[in-house]
């Protein structure tokens, strides 16, 4: 058995995804809204290690991962720069706290550079039914304003099973 835990990551909420065999069996919102910069960034952290380790029925495997999105930068986007140096913070916190394997999902990469419109009917049509399952009653648990971290975290899976 093959797992891995794909995360799209935010500062006060992350989209969490577990594949088990290169097939979507949970998602959830993580979040963690306490605090500002490195108490916020290891908080953000220790929620989603606490979330993978709930998932996982608290026993993890030596060769488990753990990928996460690689933000990138735009050119001439200022105020954006500083966010993705806070989500890069996130990542590395993350990836220390979980221990384990890791791997970068290229934001433009795991993408193919398409806008959210674009790509998440994208992600939804690579859905097994069982999968279509899975998500369609995390997304009834959660504020429409952050599906998109939940379909982030699906497509980030996606891509790195080789189905995206």
């Amino acid at each position: 058995m093959s797992r891995f835990f794909a995360v799209d990551p935010g500062l006060r909420s992350c989209g969490l995804a577990m594949f088990v065999d290169r097939q979507l069996v949970a998602t959830c919102l993580v979040e963690h809204r306490n605090g500002n910069g490195p108490s916020q960034w290891v908080g953000m952290a220790a929620a989603v290690d606490e979330r993978i380790r709930e998932l996982a029925g608290g026993r993890l495997n030596p060769t488990d991962e753990v990928v996460i999105e690689y933000m990138q930068t735009r050119r001439g986007k200022r105020k954006a720069h500083d966010a993705l140096i806070q989500l890069s913070q996130v990542s590395g916190a993350i990836y220390a706290l979980t221990g384990r394997n890791g791997a970068h999902a290229p934001a433009n990469v795991w993408t193919g550079g398409r806008k959210k419109q674009k790509n998440h009917p994208r992600i939804k049509r690579r859905l097994k039914t069982a999968e279509k399952k899975v998500l369609k009653e995390a997304l009834l648990g959660t504020p429409k304003g952050s599906w998109k971290e939940l379909l982030d975290a699906v497509g980030i899976g996606l891509w790195h099973g080789k189905r995206l």
